[in-house]
Parts: C-alpha cells; sequence; structure tokens
C-alpha cells in the first residue's frame, strides 16, 4: 500500500522526532513556517541550533532521499536559517543543518533511517 505524500511526509516527521530525541536531540518545533518557507523540525544538539530537513522516500526512483537536498534546496535552507535566527533574536549562538534520510517499504515499515550531521553548509 503506497501512502500519499503528504502522509508520508508527516510520517517521516514523526519517526524523525523520535530518531532525534533518542539521539539526544531536544525537538523544540516542528513546521515552522517562515515568510520564505518552513523548517521541518527546530531542535538542539546540546547548546546547538538544529534546523532539521527531513527527506522520506518510499521509492529510489528518484534517488535517495538525501540526494533530494538538491543545491538549490540547501539554498533555500541556509536562508531559511537566518531568517529563523533573525526573527527569533538568537545571537551569537552556533546553528547547523542536519538531514534525516528514510526509506519506507510499500508496507510502510522504515528500512532506512539515518541521520547526517550538518548535512548543509
Amino acid at each position: 500500500m503506497t501512502r500519499s505524500r503528504k502522509s508520508l511526509g508527516a510520517f517521516g516527521e514523526s519517526y524523525a522526532v523520535a530518531l532525534l530525541t533518542r539521539s539526544g536531540y531536544r525537538v523544540l518545533s516542528r513546521n515552522v513556517r517562515l515568510t520564505s518557507g518552513e523548517i521541518d523540525i527546530v531542535a538542539r544538539d546540546g547548546e546547538t541550533l538544529v534546523f532539521v530537513e527531513v527527506r522520506t522516500r518510499q521509492s529510489d526512483r528518484f534517488g535517495s532521499p538525501e540526494e533530494s537536498v538538491t543545491r538549490a534546496k540547501a539554498q533555500r535552507l541556509i536562508d531559511l536559517g537566518h531568517e529563523y535566527v533573525q526573527a527569533h533574536d538568537v545571537t551569537s549562538e552556533e546553528w547547523r543543518i542536519d538531514v534525516v534520510a528514510l526509506e519506507v517499504d510499500r508496507k510502510g515499515n522504515v528500512t532506512r533511517a539515518d541521520l547526517i550531521k550538518s548535512a548543509v553548509g
């Protein structure tokens, strides 16, 4: 059974929150809307502010989840990070962009879950 793109994305984000929590991150918020787009997950890894992009794929027909973060998407994520920091008056704080790459089989089981730190930037 295949999932719709929207439900697959929501499933991936929920799975990513659990993965991040198990990895010691403190999740601050999800689906943060800014003027230039949306950040999937905002979290802390120790003292570092982390913006997490979740990429979920049910097929490798269009490449792996992490390969779907194109140069243009990477630049958009960097711009969103800057916008978030400015909008939330975050000063002199280290931040980075991580990617959670998930592959899901047709039955909805996660077959691969990778947390890629500092994936963009």
